[in-house]
């Protein structure tokens, strides 16, 4: 049974999550969603969840600041802040699995996935990252998605994913992508990605992984496109996502499960 919590960030953010509690416990992730997306995914996390649960691995997902039930606005976001709700997550994690024999692991999907595998580098608790269809460059993604952003930095906010976020963000976004960049990797990383994602490109984690030789793992998956949904124009494009993010699920279970 899916138990809903609120855990208090540093800063005093109400973080509120998903737990889902495996009986026989093995193994315990922190999943971590996308930008415009919630601690649910798209339904994606739902079925990892679930997938995972049969496994015997826990899970939390959780909003971060600026989705979900965060009472914090979008345009108030900050990678520093989704940062600290990430660790304030893996602190709950820490808390309840200590003096637990299992093994522990971050999953961030989308604009969650260059934060999760930076926090997972850096905390000597986590012995397995997961990135899912990855940013890896905050700024190549901002160039991507906004090509005037430059020109908007004055009025003290960029046009982002559909959404407006702080000018003040876009600092962080060089930063971020300096430390993601040099950081070395000290555990296992499982990147998995839709070849045919039409928002974050495939290529993007081909050309990450290939930049780094040992202890990163690429999985392409044919056909799906971003947090892996049915391409767009497809027939029955709904319900094809919603089978393609549950095959997407068991596939990543599976991943998962190889490292306990």
């Amino acid at each position: 049974m899916v138990e809903s919590i609120s855990l208090v960030a540093p800063d005093g953010h109400l973080v509120a999550g998903s737990l889902l509690r495996a009986k026989e416990n093995r193994g315990f992730a922190l999943l971590v969603h996308g930008i415009t997306a919630d601690r649910h995914e798209w339904g994606f996390f739902d079925f990892l969840s679930e997938v995972l649960l049969t496994k015997g691995i826990s899970t939390l997902a959780i909003d971060y600041r600026g989705h979900g039930e965060s009472k914090i606005p979008i345009e108030k976001l900050s990678l520093s802040g989704v940062f600290l709700d990430i660790m304030t997550g893996w602190q709950y994690i820490e808390q309840e699995s200590k003096g637990q024999a299992v093994k522990r692991f971050v999953v961030g999907n989308s604009f969650g996935g260059g934060l999760a595998y930076l926090f997972g580098q850096m905390h000597k608790s986590v012995d397995t990252v997961v990135m899912t269809c990855p940013v890896t460059s905050y700024i190549a993604d901002l160039n991507r998605v906004s090509l005037d952003w430059k020109d908007k930095m004055s009025s003290g906010l960029v046009p982002y994913a559909s959404k407006q976020l702080s000018a003040n963000t876009i600092a962080e976004m060089y930063t971020f992508d300096e430390l993601i960049e040099h950081c070395s990797i000290r555990i296992p990383v499982e990147v998995i990605h839709g070849t045919a994602d039409s928002d974050v490109p495939f290529q993007e984690s081909s050309d990450f992984v290939t930049q780094r030789s040992e202890n990163i793992t690429l999985h392409p998956i044919d056909g799906m496109d971003h947090s892996f949904s049915a391409p767009e124009g497809a027939t029955n494009q709904k319900e094809l996502s919603t089978q393609y993010r549950q095959q997407a699920a068991t596939h990543i279970g599976t991943i998962i499960e190889s490292h306990i």
